[in-house]
């Protein structure tokens, strides 16, 4: 072979040996699959999830404790499904549990429009950041802590959504500082107009020919106790009317005269250069100003954010720094004068605003750029800074937790119960009802009313009625099955059942009665089971076909035919075997296991006939007995009185063979009574069975036990017994001590399958 061909073989086996390598690697790599958050509160029904895109956060670093909008101009979710007044509406962490701090400006329940500041601990600047909106809980109280959504920086949040009159406080302050704010400095003809086109919300019109102002008295927390801010932000969206008028002032602090602390926000201020831009100024010592870049347009809304840090000072105009200049004195606001919105000095001197404000909000430190940048982000355009999910359902799951057969009653009650709970019970003759009474036990999520359908199936037991369902087949029950239902004439299928002190019951769980049902499906119509209810139907069933010593398994699935979520009680019923028994005469003189009758017998008398002293007479039964039964069947025999045989005279009684040893078990040979005293032992009557499979006769012909008031087994078998004919043959004896007397008994015979 070549040098060549070597290195090409050699070649071809690196790469089988790579590319099997490979296949491993794959082979090994495991599938990601997502976690599912877990869920708030079985309370709720539905949530959403709101996934805010990392890209709109700015910077380099993730924001805290940063108030997130949520403006939704409808939502059909919601408007189906939250309260009217919004109050279930709450929101978590990305965990699905951890509750955040939420304030609702607007709620519309007709439309479902949600307008909400939601107070994010972290929003992450290079991976999505995923909270959750919960809703669908009828009896929830509100859910909100508007306080809470604002961090102890801020100051003031005026979202400026109401609609004044002139009123003391009728502008809310969102913070715990509450610096709420009065229109018109109590002027109703001065105070601005409530208009719906905000940027959150609503927002205020102020006109400058009223003029139009909002006062908010000053506060230790607006003058930081007179000292004033060193750090400082300030932040209001505008709209002006007009590009003429001038001095148009947004947010001021500043009295007559140039005050310590003195210091306003405005627009076409004569304080600034240029008196087409936007401008802060402070005026003590000595007037320091910021003005923007941006030449605002009438009627186009603006963010407008001034950051005093360490007597620097910058602007911001849309999330974007326009300006910045250091000589700002460190006492900015530290004055006594009012905060004075859309005007200065009290208004009507010519310095009003001209336009629209809204979302004021003043904070005690100095906001970063990119916390400017992401509230421009998010307010401008929310739809755009999050996703939102579709509707999540807190589905319930189901588990079969308990039951209960009982006798058939025409009626929603039931009759007694067939066996204890969570038993299995045999059913009556084929055609006669039975019920059963089912607890399907609720949990993770409360099931609303008609919240879930469900079906009854049947199967013949394999081995046992598993959980598992190991080697059953099931089907739907009908009227036209095996096992189907019964139709009662007086109660109708869905009526509501009656409960019954003998019901069911599932730990100490509360159960909740729901109908009583003659088809499938069937639903909770009457009413809604919660987390950790069980809720209780009622079957009327009976043996339309079923086939005999079978045992069959009942389950509830799901209408679509799913299994439920857990099975730990499985009804069982068993239809009981096929039994065949006849008792047939049998004439006197026959040898029946030894023994020669006296006397004939008839299929419903022993007759003895006159029975002389010391001379024991012998009348025969022949009895057939035939059964399917898996574990056999038995046939007792006994007296049914406490007496055995009894005269006319009431004293007068014949006893139970009674010699020395014997039992049903132990059958020992004829003897003669052998007592003195009369109806003690001066009679006796006895019996011989043939079947040698019962305990104790496999060899006893000839032999006889007591007949008495109690059970002996004249026939006996452990399996399935295709037919068998046997004979008992009864003896009765007296001595000279028994009283003459006419002596009559009545015999019964069971035939009962063992199961």
């Amino acid at each position: 072979m070549s040098n060549k061909l070597v290195k090409y073989h050699s070649w071809l086996r690196r790469i089988g040996q790579m590319i099997a390598w490979l296949v491993i690697g794959l082979i090994l790599i495991p599938r990601w699959q997502p976690v599912q958050a877990a869920w708030y509160n079985v309370n709720w029904n539905y949530r959403k999830k709101i996934t805010i895109d990392n890209t709109k956060v700015s910077g380099s670093a993730n924001l805290s404790n940063f108030p997130v909008l949520i403006n939704l101009s409808s939502d059909n979710d919601l408007k189906n499904n939250a309260q009217a007044d919004g109050d279930d509406i709450l929101f978590t962490s990305s965990d699905g549990t951890t509750k955040l701090d939420h304030e609702i400006e607007k709620y519309v329940s007709s439309t479902g429009e949600l307008v909400a500041w939601v107070e994010v601990p972290t929003v992450s600047y290079n991976t999505d950041t995923d909270i959750y909106m919960y809703y669908g809980n009828a009896s929830a109280t509100s859910q909100q802590n508007a306080t809470g959504v604002w961090d102890s920086n801020y100051i003031m949040v005026q979202h400026l959504q109401e609609n004044g009159n002139g009123t003391a406080g009728e502008y809310v302050d969102s913070t715990t500082s509450n610096n709420d704010g009065q229109g018109g400095g109590g002027s109703s003809t001065q105070t601005p107009s409530l208009v719906s086109s905000g940027k959150a919300d609503g927002a205020q019109s102020f006109a400058s020919s009223t003029p139009d102002w909002i006062k908010v008295p000053d506060s230790t927390s607006l003058n930081n106790s007179s000292s004033g801010f060193s750090n400082f932000t300030l932040s209001v969206w505008m709209k002006s009317n007009s590009t003429s008028i001038n001095q148009q002032y947004i947010v001021s602090k500043d009295g007559s005269g140039n005050n310590a602390g003195d210091a306003s926000l405005g627009y076409r201020l004569s304080n600034c250069t240029n008196t087409d831009r936007i401008c802060f100024f402070s005026e003590n010592p000595s007037s320091v100003t910021l003005e923007s870049t941006t030449v605002p347009s009438a009627s186009t809304w603006y963010y407008v954010s001034v950051v005093i840090n360490n007597n620097t000072g910058y602007l911001y105009v849309d999330g974007s720094q326009e300006a910045s200049t250091t000589g700002f004195p460190g006492d900015v606001w530290g004055n006594t004068t009012d905060v004075q919105i859309g005007t200065v000095l009290s208004g009507g001197n010519s310095s009003d605003f001209d336009g629209y404000l809204d979302e004021i909000r003043v904070s005690n430190t100095p906001r970063s750029s990119d916390w400017i940048k992401t509230e421009y982000n998010n307010q401008s355009s929310p739809s755009t800074f999050y996703t939102l999910g579709s509707q999540e359902q807190n589905n319930p799951t189901f588990e079969q937790s308990g039951f209960r057969w009982f006798k058939n009653s025409d009626s929603t009650n039931v009759g007694d119960p067939l066996a204890s709970e969570n038993n299995l019970a045999y059913m009556l003759a084929a055609g006669d009802p039975v019920r059963l009474r089912l607890l399907i036990h609720v949990a993770s999520a409360n099931l609303s009313s008609s919240g879930q359908t469900f079906k009854l199936q049947f199967a013949e037991k394999s081995g046992t009625c598993d959980t598992a369902f190991t080697g059953e087949s099931y089907a739907d029950i009908s009227s036209t099955t095996a096992i189907a239902f019964y139709d009662n004439s007086t109660p109708a299928d869905d009526d509501s059942l009656t409960t019954n002190a003998n019901d069911p019951t599932h730990s100490t769980d509360t159960v909740v009665a729901q109908s009583y049902e003659e088809a499938n499906n069937f639903t909770n119509s009457k009413a809604a089971i919660n987390a950790g209810q069980d809720g209780m139907w009622d079957f009327a069933l009976y043996d339309k076909s079923g086939v005999g010593n079978t045992s069959y398994c009942i389950r509830a699935v799901k209408s679509t035919g799913v299994a439920l979520d857990t099975y730990s009680q499985i009804p069982e019923i068993v239809i009981p075997p096929s039994l065949s028994f006849t008792i047939s005469a049998v004439g006197a003189n026959t040898t029946t296991n030894g023994i020669t009758t006296s006397e004939a017998s008839t299929v419903t008398t022993l007759p003895f006939g006159n029975i002389q002293v010391n001379s024991p007479k012998y009348v025969a039964h022949q009895l057939y007995a035939a059964s399917n039964s898996e574990a056999g069947y038995t046939v007792n025999m006994r007296f049914l009185s406490t007496a055995i045989f009894q005269g006319t005279h009431p004293s007068n009684v014949i006893d139970a063979f009674n010699a020395s040893g014997v039992s049903w078990t132990t059958p020992k040979a004829w003897s003669s009574p052998t007592g003195t005293t009369p109806n003690v032992d001066t009679g006796w009557i006895g019996a011989n069975t043939s079947d040698t499979r019962v305990t104790g006769w496999s060899s006893a012909a000839g032999l006889f036990g007591p007949v008495s008031t109690v059970d002996h087994p004249v026939m006996q078998t452990s399996s399935p017994d295709s037919g068998s004919t046997i004979y008992v043959t009864y003896a009765l004896e007296v001595n000279i001590y028994q009283p003459t007397d006419l002596y009559t008994g009545q015999l019964v015979y069971t035939m009962t399958p063992t199961y």
